[in-house]
Order: C-alpha cells, then structure tokens, then sequence
C-alpha cells in the first residue's frame, strides 16, 4: 500500500469512528437498555476506544501541526484495520439493540 492510500484508509477509518461515536452520544440516552445490553455495549464501546486511541492522538497532532512520536507512526499500520474492526462491532451491536439506528456511509 502506497503512503498516499494508507493516508486516505487512515482518514476514512478515522471518520468513520467518529460517526459512530456521535451517533451513539445522539441516541444511546433514548434507548432502554436491559443491564446485559448495556454491559455488552459499554464493553465493546471500550474495546473500541482502545483500538482506536492511536487515529485519535495522530489525528488530534495533527490537527495542531504536531506530529506522533516513532513508535505512535510506527504502531499504526496495525491501528487502523484494528480501529476499524472495534467500530464495526460497536456499530453491528448498537444497530441490533436498536432498529433506529441508521447504517453510516
């Protein structure tokens, strides 16, 4: 994968993540959730949020015109497939637990 394609995945992950994310900040408080679900949920909401700290610190460098350490750059060809794997189970476990929830593009 060239440098310019990885840049463009790394970006489409990264958004990605943040659509579900303010989706589930929009419309899990409207949601009534047994106990099990909302475990369920908040451990695959956490699972995710791990996977996904290294987009978020690159992203938020980036956004001050900073730049990740070595080992931050270093560790990211693993990150955004394991990203992007975490949102997509958060999102496939919301969208089970409620109808409403609507598919992101």
């Amino acid at each position: 994968m060239s440098q310019a394609q990885f840049a463009a995945q790394f970006e489409r992950v990264f958004r990605y993540h943040n659509r579900i994310m303010n989706q589930l900040i929009m419309e899990l408080p409207s949601l009534a959730l047994t106990e099990e679900d909302s475990d369920s949920l908040t451990d695959a909401e956490e699972h995710m949020n791990e996977a996904c700290d290294t987009l978020n610190e690159v992203a938020s460098l980036e956004a001050v015109s900073q730049h990740a350490d070595f080992w931050t750059q270093r560790g990211l060809p693993e990150a955004v497939p394991a990203c992007e794997e975490a949102t997509n189970a958060v999102e496939r476990l919301f969208r089970k637990l409620d109808t409403r929830f609507k598919k992101v593009e």
